[in-house]
């Protein structure tokens, strides 16, 4: 009797599942980071969104949550078309599909910057519609003119959605204003915007995202 309570113990009785999907939304570019929640998850899990393959597939850390380990998984969503979209886990020849779990967002621009950080020398731009070859990034000194400072070019990071420069020597230590250029000369955002003092148009000029770079780039 105790070997056949001690085996039952042992025995993984809940099986494969695929519960939870978090975030349920991002762009249609994708990069959209994303924890997937389950039980029975092992080293053969895949996954898809709208039948394309979720990428950088990881476990939870092992010394930050000890207990997620086949309970979650991490993973970088594909690019997509607007609209709602399956989600479809597969481990060991089973497999899962949660009906429209992920809801593609359409891109509010073209380019889109949604964010601006710096971190380990590299100032990265996330957001949707980011053609590294066609812009490239602008750092000037708050309140600088940033039609005449030398512009950074842009490599991508994940697609269309996260692109980056290595500023280098170029930005020394400081707080900047950020902009990104496109190929016709346009700023992004509009420096020559001016909001204007009426309740129908106040806050209509975006103001540039600000990078504070510490100890050299």
């Amino acid at each position: 009797m105790l070997w056949l309570l001690a085996g039952l113990a042992c025995e993984d009785r809940l099986g494969f599942d695929a519960v939870s999907l978090f975030p349920t939304y991002g762009y249609v570019d994708g990069c959209t980071n994303v924890r997937m929640g389950g039980h029975g998850f092992t080293d053969s899990f895949a996954a898809t969104i709208g039948g394309n393959p979720v990428t950088n597939i990881t476990d939870p850390d092992p010394d930050v949550d000890p207990l997620d380990r086949g309970f979650e998984k991490y993973g970088v969503t594909p690019p997509g078309e607007q609209g709602f979209a399956d989600y479809k886990a597969t481990d060991s020849g089973e497999s899962v599909t949660v009906t429209n779990a992920f809801y593609y967002i359409a891109c509010p621009g073209a380019p889109y910057v949604e964010a601006v950080s710096y971190a380990d020398g590299a100032v990265t731009i996330s957001g949707c519609g980011l053609d590294a070859d066609a812009m490239q990034l602008i750092l000037v000194a708050k309140g600088g003119d940033p039609t005449k400072v030398k512009p950074f070019d842009l490599s991508s990071d994940c697609g269309t959605a996260t692109v980056s420069a290595t500023p280098g020597a170029g930005a020394p230590p400081g707080v900047y204003e950020a902009y990104v250029r496109l190929g016709d000369g346009t700023l992004i955002p509009d420096p020559t915007c001016v909001d204007k003092d009426t309740a129908d148009t106040a806050g209509a000029c975006p103001p540039a995202p600000i990078v504070t770079i510490k100890g050299g780039a």
